[in-house]
């Protein structure tokens, strides 16, 4: 029994479909790349959000503690 020699057809065929490969992973790397760019951003611009929020609840909480000496709640009404 011989083995069939494969024609330049196949052969052509099996290059194509490599480079078609190859090209795919080059474009999935590029991706992944850009999304990986993308998302090390976003937790940055999340981060600092974090940091203005925890900053704006001690400035609310401070004026908050601030009104509460101005004005106590726990004293009576004038008109007692």
């Amino acid at each position: 029994m011989q083995k069939e020699m494969p024609d330049m057809s196949d052969a052509t065929d099996l290059e194509q479909k490599l480079f078609d490969l190859e090209a795919q992973i080059a474009i999935q790397n590029r991706t992944i790349d850009e999304l990986s760019d993308t998302l090390a951003e976003q937790w940055q611009k999340i981060d600092k959000l974090t940091r203005q929020v925890s900053k704006l609840n001690d400035r609310l909480a401070a004026a908050e503690g601030d009104l509460h000496t101005v004005l106590p709640q726990d004293r009576p009404p004038p008109h007692y």
